[in-house]
């Protein structure tokens, strides 16, 4: 995947199903004036995902079209490289075994919620400047 230097506004693709942690996340990222681009549900992130170069995708775990999991799937196989998190309710045993099934998949980072805004922001970036080409490692643990 090519990627521009690892200074900042980061671009950053933020896919979730429901409206208020789709805008909670993107405005994280939005404060820190990174380049956020959002999408509603799984094949709308797909779609910009691969018609865009994105530093990062960050996605929910419940949506229409095309949920998380799948999401990340289809990007590994679309965009080999594309960096992925994903952010899960993390209120049951399903959201815990959907994280470690992310994990597994190749998700770069798992959160669950109630997301800390500055904690997820400084991960997140940590993320991008760790696996992006050029730097050393592939895959950040963070959950």
């Amino acid at each position: 995947m090519p990627h521009r230097d690892l200074d900042f506004p980061y671009s950053i693709l933020v896919a979730d199903g429901a409206a208020a942690r789709r805008s909670a996340i993107a405005a994280i990222f939005g404060a820190k004036n990174h380049r956020v681009v959002v999408a509603t549900n799984g094949k709308d992130a797909l779609n910009k995902a691969t018609a865009q170069n994105f530093d990062l995708v960050v996605t929910g775990v419940a949506m229409s079209e095309l949920d998380g999991l799948e999401l990340l799937g289809a990007l590994r196989k679309a965009k080999p490289g594309q960096l992925v998190i994903v952010v899960a309710d993390g209120t049951s045993k399903i959201d815990a075994t959907y994280l470690r099934y992310a994990a597994l998949l190749g998700a770069a980072g798992t959160f669950h919620h109630p997301l800390d805004p500055r904690t997820f922001l400084e991960q997140a970036e940590a993320i991008i400047r760790r696996c992006s080409p050029g730097a050393t490692g592939r895959k950040a643990s963070t959950s």
